[in-house]
């Protein structure tokens, strides 16, 4: 029963990774970018 989930962990924690570094990367590129001052 719980073979699937140790196939599934690490896809939902690359697929965390990417989205926090999405996350983040928008984040710096709002703050630092001229327009929105």
């Amino acid at each position: 029963m719980g073979s699937w989930c140790y196939r599934a962990a690490p896809i939902l924690i690359l697929l965390l990774s990417r989205l926090t570094t999405f996350l983040v990367k928008m984040k710096f590129r709002w703050s630092l970018s001229p327009w929105k001052a």
